[in-house]
């Protein structure tokens, strides 16, 4: 029973519990709406019952022969990398809870001014060259700079973010245009207990007129883990009995196997005297 509880703990935690991701499918206007998320997602999702936080974020399809750079030329002084942008509304930063050991992460305020910030998972700032924000340092995609003002090392959610450069999604819908390669998506956060009902009407919350164009995946049902678990086991058990009976069989086989090579010169004699099989068994 431990077992099991340790299995159902490590799939079903609390962040899991209180998840929910939104994916823009476009329905059947894919092609022709490239970006159904409404231009006030997190303000629309505020207004549903039991959400904490929530933002819509792409990955950024930089043109191409664009890096990042931490100096305005790209002359080889300055590191270069091909980390990946991350566009999100600050509701993400809210939502996916990254601890920042320098900084902070940007706001409302930088999403609907179009600020030109940034911040960086400590990995990506170390490949930088960045090491401290007291100078106020930039990092360079492409030919805009982006004025680093947090940097994180660890996230609750959404790990791939300490690997990427993240700006507000208004600044870079305006100088990269819609997502293109991927579809955006929203991450919520919500209170315990209310992701499932949360998962139901983000569609309708976001876009009343086209609740086709999103798809909402709630988390997992924790009577439904506790079935798979307990479906795990059972296979588990089946296997440990079948190997036992295979083990337990060559044991007698082997055991049988001694016995008769102990009496080979007992049986030889008593068949030179004239004994039957049958005699030979006793």
């Amino acid at each position: 029973m431990g077992t099991a509880a340790a299995q159902i703990d490590t799939r079903f935690n609390q962040l899991t519990a209180t998840e929910v991701a939104v994916e823009d499918t476009g329905g059947h206007d894919a092609d022709r709406v490239p970006l159904a998320f409404p231009a006030d997602p997190d303000r629309k999702m505020a207004h549903v019952n039991g959400v904490e936080a929530a933002g819509v974020y792409w990955k950024v399809r930089l043109p191409s022969g664009d890096s990042v750079r931490s100096s305005p030329v790209d002359d080889g002084h300055g590191a270069v990398s091909q980390t990946p942008v991350i566009a999100a509304y600050s509701g993400v930063l809210s939502a996916a809870k990254p601890h920042f050991v320098q900084g902070r992460g940007y706001n409302a305020f930088h999403d609907t001014h179009h600020q030109s910030v940034a911040v960086l998972g400590s990995s990506t700032a170390t490949r930088l060259g960045i090491s401290t924000l007291r100078t106020q340092p930039a990092i360079f995609v492409g030919d805009t700079a982006f004025t680093v003002v947090g940097i994180f090392d660890d996230t609750k959610r959404m790990p791939d973010l300490l690997l990427s450069i993240v700006v507000p999604r208004t600044s870079a819908e305006q100088i990269w245009g819609p997502p293109q390669d991927e579809r955006a998506k929203m991450l919520i956060s919500t209170k315990l207990g209310a992701a499932s009902q949360v998962a139901h009407e983000a569609a309708f919350a976001l876009r009343p007129d086209h609740p086709e164009y999103f798809r909402a995946i709630p988390p997992p049902n924790p009577k439904a883990l506790r079935t798979a678990v307990s479906s795990d086991l059972g296979q588990l058990f089946l296997l440990l009995s079948i190997v036992c009976l295979i083990i337990g069989a060559v044991g007698i086989a082997n055991t049988t196997l001694v016995a008769v090579m102990e009496r080979i010169s007992e049986i030889g004699l008593r068949r030179a005297l004239g004994a039957r099989a049958r005699h030979i068994t006793w």
